[in-house]
């Protein structure tokens, strides 16, 4: 982004954080005439999460760790009784067969002060009430680095929701060649450089491409995710859907949903079509070298609007399917008052959230860890004709400023638990010590439901007198760590300026790369 030149002006920074998402290769079956299209058992890999006493399994990729240095690791040393090196489960949350295949355990070692070791080691495999095991071969001989790999023969069966799936790894003996004090073996998993994880054939997800909806020229497809990993089925993973074979670029409303989440895609008709037999295609791909992918064919009449509302989700969006985020501050010191100007803008599944909440002000069936149930008490402000009507109206906005700007606490509390962000590393101060503040919320081009970008404006000011002499924070690391991911981007741009009879004095920037 480039600086801005202004007299006495310091600090611009520019961040920027991407999401990347790579395109994928192996798909599963399709039955267009069946609501639920997809699937009986897909062949991938659950990766190994966690630590050894209490780890987990996921099939999502991107949860690995980017850095080496944060793999777990559980070192085995020559022993006389067996060693556990982790157990690791996941409680699964769709049910259906599963055929007899071999599952082939992957996990990287190190030796550690020996030449090498021989390694007697066994994989048990727990699905439900039925167990399976495998070792690594006869005595195998490991040296330096490399991957100990374990081929467990699973038989044919059926797993319920609920039913639990547990790999556990242990050591029965170890040899060690040439060892040192300190000699042992250790393994690795977590992260992207030690993947560690089981390739498997097995029931992952129930997708069922639901009834299109009709609103004038627009058509809704509904597609419903169940598995046991809930609304992460969609937001860990990549997908869309394209609609006579032309992809569909519209960000999707995602809504949790019991056991899954619902993804609503909307398709505009062209103007030359008027609708008939419209092939829609649905891709999903949850972790590299796997694509699942159905089909169904619908039967569209154009200008006969269906469903009811349609388009408007039910439910409380969720926030977690990409948002970018552009972060403005604006600061101006006199060498008493310092005057800030703050612009927060963001697009994607937080706006469809900030959106349908405005919208839902009242609403007495959101549930109780929703944040939109602390503006019921501005139900009674907001007329009858305003409440549902799938657009956000001034009387909304007004109940949501006012309950802004009524206290700080209300203030860090949507910004913390709404948008994930901490308002003192934005403000630079506890926001009790503000001075009177002005915030303003502008929709941008519609105030329909929709993912356009929604800006919030903060005009503010506090006292800094320039003989306390203490260290101001301009901007801190203002998104909360979250095991959830709100914000696919980031851009943040910061100016402070000083009078002319003002020094600004020294100025430092920690941990900006």
């Amino acid at each position: 982004m480039p600086s801005k030149q202004r007299p006495s002006a310091l600090a611009l920074v520019t961040l920027l954080l991407a999401m990347s998402m790579s395109p994928y290769a192996v798909s599963g079956q399709v039955n267009p005439t069946e609501d639920v299209t997809c699937c009986n058992s897909t062949d991938f890999n659950l990766y190994l999460m966690g630590e050894s006493g209490d780890g987990t399994l996921t099939p999502f990729d991107e949860n690995l760790e980017s850095a080496e240095s944060d793999s777990q690791s559980t070192l085995a040393t020559p022993s006389f009784s067996e060693t556990n090196i982790g157990t690791w489960g996941v409680v699964w949350g769709t049910e259906g067969d599963y055929q007899n295949s071999t599952w082939e355990f992957s996990i990287p070692y190190e030796v550690e002060s020996a030449v090498g070791v021989t390694i007697n080691s066994t994989l048990e495999i727990r699905i439900g009430g039925s167990f399976y095991d495998g070792d690594g071969g006869v005595d195998p001989y490991l040296t330096g680095s490399g991957m100990l790999q374990i081929s467990v023969e699973i038989g044919s069966g059926h797993v319920n929701d609920g039913d639990l799936l547990e790999l556990s790894l242990t050591v029965r003996s170890l040899l060690f060649a040439q060892p040192e004090d300190d000699a042992g073996i250790r393994f690795l998993w977590g992260s992207e450089a030690n993947d560690a994880h089981i390739s498997v054939r097995f029931p992952l997800v129930d997708i069922e491409m639901k009834d299109a909806s009709v609103l004038g020229r627009l058509v809704y497809f509904p597609i419903v995710l169940k598995s046991g990993f809930d609304d992460r089925m969609w937001t860990g993973s990549t997908g869309g859907i394209s609609v006579q074979s032309a992809e569909v670029s519209q960000m999707p409303i995602a809504t949790g949903v019991e056991g899954g989440v619902e993804v609503t895609f909307v398709w505009e008709v062209p103007e030359n079509s008027e609708g008939g037999n419209i092939r829609v295609d649905f891709q999903l791909k949850p972790q590299s070298g796997l694509q699942i992918d159905t089909t169904r064919t619908h039967d569209i009449v154009i200008g006969e609007d269906t469903g009811g509302t349609g388009w408007y989700p039910a439910n409380e969006p969720l926030r977690t399917g990409g948002s970018s985020l552009d972060l403005e501050i604006e600061a101006k010191w006199d060498g008493y008052v310092v005057d800030r100007e703050v612009m927060i803008k963001f697009d994607g599944s937080m706006s469809q959230w900030m959106r349908w909440g405005l919208d839902n002000i009242g609403n007495q069936s959101l549930s109780s860890n929703s944040w939109w149930r602390n503006l019921n008490s501005y139900a009674d402000s907001v007329p009858s004709a305003d409440k549902h009507n799938g657009r956000v109206d001034d009387s909304e906005l007004l109940a949501l400023q006012g309950h802004l700007t009524g206290s700080a606490t209300n203030l860090r509390s949507f910004m913390a638990n709404g948008l994930s962000l901490e308002i003192e590393a934005i403000l630079g101060v506890n926001p009790i010590e503000l001075g009177p503040t002005e915030i303003t919320i502008d929709m941008g081009g519609t105030r329909a439901f929709s993912a356009d970008a929604v800006t919030i404006f903060i005009d503010t000011s506090y006292s800094y007198d320039s003989m306390e002499a203490e260290r101001q924070v301009l901007v801190e690391t203002f998104v909360r760590s979250s095991t959830d991911d709100y914000w696919t981007g980031i851009e943040l741009t910061a100016e402070l300026r000083s009078t002319l009879l003002e020094d600004l004095g020294a100025v430092a920037a920690d941990d900006i790369e």
